[in-house]
């Protein structure tokens, strides 16, 4: 038996996840009067290697969504007159 796969988030729903975070990071930046201690640096440094992280994957998914594309325009029959 077939579990029913999850439905899928809208891409845009993920791309503003992604901007809240970065706010979030942003706004100890602009404070002028942070000043980071031990335990913050390394989750500021364990934020920048997440991050590039997905960046390389991200690079490898749309790759892929890319060749996926290309696949379905080649196989689409031309339209009739």
């Amino acid at each position: 038996m077939n579990t029913p796969k999850k439905p899928k988030l809208p891409l845009d729903y993920a791309l503003r996840q992604m901007h809240d975070a970065m706010e979030m990071v942003f706004a100890y930046d602009h404070d002028p009067c942070f000043v980071p201690s031990a335990d913050q640096l390394v989750l500021f440094e364990l934020l920048q290697k997440q991050v590039t992280g997905y960046v390389a994957m991200l690079i490898i998914i749309v790759e892929t969504m890319r060749e996926r594309a290309s696949c379905m325009v080649s196989v689409t029959p031309p339209p009739s007159p």
